[in-house]
This record gives structure tokens, C-alpha cells and sequence, in this order.
């Protein structure tokens, strides 16, 4: 089961999405750039709508019908959807970046809005390691 966030602690994770691009690199706790944001997806803040605040809004409006968000997702993925049902859905709640990762051998990564520590005019910084992203 997932756990709602206070209204306010999700228009903070939004804030900090609204001002990734695609194209931004991405450097992890260390300070180690390891890729570029290929993709961001704002999420779904929920159902209410509260007075005089803006819905979250992605580059493509999803449909209404879970299961196509869910096909959409998949195929963000790559068309292999593994992902336990809670992780995906915290993703399509919460919102996301993926990563495409420097290196021949490298997996692309999900960030979620809660791992990033700032955006800035160099990219992207996180507040975990790369090995601790979600793996595509």
C-alpha cells in the first residue's frame, strides 16, 4: 500500500521537476556526472484539486485510463515492465527522470523527485549514489 504525501511535500517535488530539462547531465552524491535526463514525467499530485494551485502537468497528458498509463510507462521502460506494482506506482504518483547513462554497458535509471538535492545551471545533482537508482 502506498502512503499519500502532505499536499505540500508534493508541490515541493514538483517545484524541483519543473526545472529539469531533457538534455540536463546528471551527477550523483559524489559529484560524478553519468549521464543526461533523457525523460521526466511530473505525476499525478492525486484527485482533489485544491483552490489556487495548479495541477501537475507532463509533455504528453496521460490518458484517464490506468491501463494505458500503465502501457505508457512500460513502454518508457523500454517495453519490459518488471517493476513490483508499488515502485511503479510511486513512479507514476510521485513522478520521475530517467536517466540515459554514459557507457556502452550502462543501465539507464529512474530518479525520483525525493533523490535529487538541486538543479542548477550544470545539471542535475543527487543525493544518492548511482547504484542506488532504479534500474530500466
Amino acid at each position: 500500500m502506498m502512503t499519500q504525501q502532505p499536499l505540500n511535500q508534493n508541490l515541493k517535488t514538483q517545484a524541483i521537476l519543473k526545472s529539469v530539462e531533457t538534455g540536463m547531465d546528471v551527477y550523483d552524491i559524489t559529484g560524478d556526472k553519468f549521464g543526461e535526463v533523457d525523460d521526466l514525467y511530473f505525476g499525478a499530485v492525486g484527485d482533489e484539486i485544491v483552490d489556487g494551485v495548479e495541477p501537475a502537468t507532463t509533455s504528453e497528458a496521460p490518458v484517464n485510463a490506468q491501463d494505458e498509463l500503465i502501457q505508457d510507462f512500460a513502454k518508457a521502460l523500454g517495453g519490459e515492465d518488471d517493476l513490483p506494482e508499488e515502485l511503479r506506482q510511486r513512479l507514476l504518483h510521485d513522478g520521475y527522470i530517467r536517466i540515459d547513462a554514459n557507457g556502452l554497458f550502462a543501465a539507464d535509471r529512474f530518479v525520483l523527485p525525493d533523490q535529487i538535492a538541486s538543479v542548477d545551471d550544470k545539471g542535475v545533482h543527487l543525493r544518492v549514489a548511482r547504484r542506488d537508482l532504479i534500474k530500466r
